[in-house]
Parts: structure tokens; C-alpha cells; sequence
């Protein structure tokens, strides 16, 4: 029990002073860019300013403290959820994020769901169909989606569906004055979670697939642990064949075991 606690108070400790110093970082960064925080907040007005009115400006935002002073402030405010002013939008930090954050944990909690549940379809039909033309099809589509950069693939999916087609629309959780219209949420949500899906989806169907193959079944369908042949055979492919998942050396029989083809 001792034991235990101490382990997990080693990982709070931890995972707190990780986050201190990412923190520390970002702050630093965002101070240090080459773009001028007070330019971000007030825009053009800024070349309209008089020196002390830039002064002045300087002071209200806290930018003309040293830079660990300014981090002090920032910090100590963060600890009771002041996460100060956005210069982008002009409003606190917390209102931006709480305005968005229920359109985010609907399109994460969303493509979980639909992520495990692909995935262990996909998982399933991969290693029922071991070598066969679905599973080798399905891996490969799967390496080929995983290689695509996400932002790639949105922009492609954006030029493809919202401009040449016109069927979706390319931002926005929901048109203007329909934000209580589920059809148009959904409408909205197609895009973003083909891209999470495609990004994410083939990685954890491959897991499920191997999983399935190594720990419960082997090659007549019988349960296993994980010291069988399934388990050598595998590891043997992942030394000689190209493509593991597509392995064209040792090829797998159903029913009968395995047969090297040279």
C-alpha cells in the first residue's frame, strides 16, 4: 500500500513540475517571438500611438515588467484560473476557451467513440481474414492513410468537398442562427472527424489485429497465450518480409499452419 502511494505521489510530483516547465517554456516563447504583443492586441492602432501612449499601453498589459516578473503574475493568476487576456480576441483567456470547449469535447468524445469502435471492427475482421485479399487490402489502405499528414488531408477534403463540390462546409460548428439545428451540427462534424478518424483509426486496428493473433488465437482458431508459434511466426516476419502485414514469404494456410514460398 506504502508502496503504491509513493509511487503514485512520485507521479503527481512529476507530471506537476513537467507542466510548471512546459508552461515556463511556452510563456518565454510567446514573450521572446519576433511579433510584438502589443501590435497582436491593438493592431494598427498601435502605429497611431504616441510613445507614451505605447508606454501606457505596455503598463495595462503587464509587458513592462522583466520577463520571470511577468511569468510570476501570469502564474500566480493561473493558479486561481486567470489565464489572462487573449490578444487575438480581446477577452479573457477562460471566456475563449469556454466558448469552444463544448464544440471540442463533442468532436473528441465522438471520434473516441467511433475510433474504438472501427478500430475493433477492423481489428476483427483483419485477423478472422489473416492473409487473406480483405486483410492484406485493409493494412495496406491503413498504411497509406496513416502516411497522409492530417493537415494535408483536410485541406484536400476542404478543396474537394467545399469548393469544387459544394456538399459541406468548410468551418464552423454550425451555421449562422442554427446552433440548436442537430442536422446542421452533424453536417458540420463530417469533415472533422473523417480527418481524426483517418489519423487515427487504422493505427488502433492494426493493435486490435495483432493483439487478436498473438494472445488468443492461432492458425486453427483455438485459444492461445502468448508463447505459441503465432507469436515466433510473427516475429519471424517482422525480420525477413518487407511488409509484415502483408507477408509474402511465410504465407499463413487456415486450418493448417504455415507455408514458406520462396
Amino acid at each position: 500500500m506504502r508502496e503504491n502511494l509513493a509511487l503514485l505521489l512520485k507521479k503527481a510530483a512529476v507530471f506537476l513540475v513537467s507542466v510548471w516547465l512546459l508552461s515556463l517554456v511556452v510563456f518565454c516563447m510567446a514573450r521572446l517571438a519576433p511579433s510584438d504583443p502589443l501590435s497582436a492586441y491593438y493592431g494598427e492602432r498601435v502605429e497611431k500611438m504616441s510613445v507614451v501612449e505605447k508606454e501606457e499601453a505596455r503598463a495595462r498589459l503587464g509587458l513592462d515588467q522583466p520577463l520571470l516578473e511577468q511569468y510570476g503574475v501570469w502564474l500566480k493568476n493561473a493558479l486561481h484560473g486567470e489565464f489572462g487576456i487573449s490578444y487575438k480576441y480581446k477577452q479573457p483567456v477562460m471566456e475563449v476557451i469556454s466558448q469552444r470547449l463544448g464544440n471540442t469535447l463533442l468532436l473528441g468524445g465522438l471520434g473516441f467513440v467511433l475510433t474504438f469502435a472501427g478500430a475493433l471492427g477492423l481489428g476483427l475482421l483483419c485477423a478472422w481474414y489473416e492473409d487473406r485479399w480483405v486483410d492484406r487490402l485493409l493494412c495496406r489502405l491503413g498504411t497509406v492513410m496513416s502516411c497522409i499528414p492530417e493537415f494535408w488531408l483536410s485541406m484536400l477534403l476542404i478543396l474537394i468537398f467545399c469548393v469544387l463540390l459544394g456538399w459541406l462546409p468548410s468551418s464552423g460548428a454550425y451555421s449562422v442562427g442554427r446552433a440548436s439545428d442537430v442536422g446542421d451540427r452533424i453536417v458540420h462534424l463530417i469533415l472533422p472527424m473523417a480527418v481524426v478518424l483517418a489519423g487515427h483509426l487504422w493505427y488502433y486496428a492494426y493493435m486490435v489485429r495483432s493483439r487478436l493473433l498473438e494472445e488468443i488465437w492461432d492458425v486453427a482458431g483455438d485459444f492461445v497465450n502468448d508463447n505459441t508459434l503465432t507469436v515466433y511466426i510473427k516475429r519471424l516476419r517482422e525480420k525477413i518480409e518487407t511488409d509484415p502485414a502483408a507477408p509474402q514469404i511465410i504465407r499463413t494456410v487456415r486450418g493448417l499452419g504455415y507455408r514458406v514460398e520462396l
